[in-house]
């Protein structure tokens, strides 16, 4: 199961900025009535983008929670965003409680990494619809 990304730096009036990687496409198998619950992992730092050592640390993080993205165990990554002192990934998944269980066997034995987890129900994709949009116009205007 490949899936293009579309990656890009955007810029702000503010001088920030925030790295995106969107999931161009659904993976094969995925349908919004099937994967309804959004789930949003976030990593908070002190600074606006974080350092050569926590970004270690949130690729260690990533690489351990792969196998989460596979439609067929129930779950795919649809977006990483990282500024604002946050680095976001955002999954749809058939089942809440069986991502979290998942994400917990995966991380068992594991350092402590200091995420927070939202969750809605979100049968039209529109919120990952909407960062695809913006990164897509984005991209297109470079």
């Amino acid at each position: 199961m490949t899936s293009a990304w579309l990656s890009t730096t955007i810029p702000y009036d503010d001088g920030s900025r925030k790295i995106f990687s969107v999931r161009e496409q659904a993976p094969d198998g995925a349908d919004p009535d099937t994967f309804s619950t959004v789930v949003v992992l976030e990593w908070g730092f002190e600074e606006a983008l974080p350092d050569t050592h926590l970004l270690q640390a949130m690729q260690v993080f990533e690489d351990l929670l792969d196998p989460l993205d596979d439609v067929t165990t129930g779950s795919f990554l649809v977006h990483v965003i990282t500024g604002d002192g946050v680095r976001e990934w955002c999954y749809y998944t058939r089942d809440y409680a069986g991502f979290m269980a998942a994400k917990d066997r995966l991380l068992a034995g594991q350092r402590h990494f200091p995420i927070d987890v939202e969750y809605q129900e979100h049968a039209d994709w529109s919120y990952w619809e909407d960062i695809r949009e913006f990164v897509q116009e984005a991209v297109a205007e470079d």
